[in-house]
């Protein structure tokens, strides 16, 4: 690989805030899944790193239109 330092890869993930679980019985040929509202508001987690190994420190999407300061007391930067 030609300057693996230079490639990176980007990750997101949506975490529900309202996370209700539900008894769900699968069929015996699938994974279960939780199953949410949909109604709740979501943290989006973005990672990236690069294929030589550098991480970088993730990054969160708040839900609102106002960041509370708490949610960073512990961040770096």
């Amino acid at each position: 690989m030609d300057k693996p330092h230079l490639k990176f890869n980007v990750d997101e993930k949506s975490i529900t805030m309202d996370h209700r679980p539900t008894h769900v019985v699968p069929s015996a040929d699938t994974r279960p899944s939780a199953v949410t509202s949909g109604k709740g508001q979501t943290v989006t987690i973005i990672d990236c790193s690069s294929a030589s190994g550098v991480q970088i420190p993730p990054f969160f999407i708040f839900p609102g239109k106002r960041m509370n300061p708490d949610h960073l007391n512990w961040s770096i930067g």
